[in-house]
């Protein structure tokens, strides 16, 4: 299922009142905010399937997506360009390297 970390923590929240039954997903996808870590491994383990990040915006499609076997190594991380170009620049638009820090800028 597609959801936002609010509805992932309402989700997580209800099903510590119920008793398991099983549930059978492929994967979770997160949408509309940051995925903090801990709900990140809270869903894992509830679920036993893929969680996995998303970066996009409401008006338009997602921007990036991780593997379906994405491992939550770097959370800060939410996989990779999935068809727009995308680049880290500065103020000026001019792009930036490896590690330094700017905004996300998508084509």
């Amino acid at each position: 299922y597609y959801g936002s970390p609010a509805m992932h923590r309402s989700i997580v929240e209800e099903g510590k009142q119920r008793p398991q039954r099983p549930i059978h997903l492929r994967m979770i996808c997160n949408a509309a905010g940051g995925l903090p870590p801990a709900l990140c491994n809270e869903l894992h383990d509830r679920f036993h399937c893929s969680v996995l990040p998303s970066y996009g915006m409401s008006e338009c499609m997602p921007i990036s997506s991780p593997p379906t076997t994405f491992n939550d190594k770097a959370p800060t991380t939410s996989g990779v360009p999935c068809g727009p170009e995308t680049a880290i620049v500065n103020e000026k638009g001019t792009k930036l390297g490896v590690g330094e820090v700017g905004n996300i800028a998508v084509r």
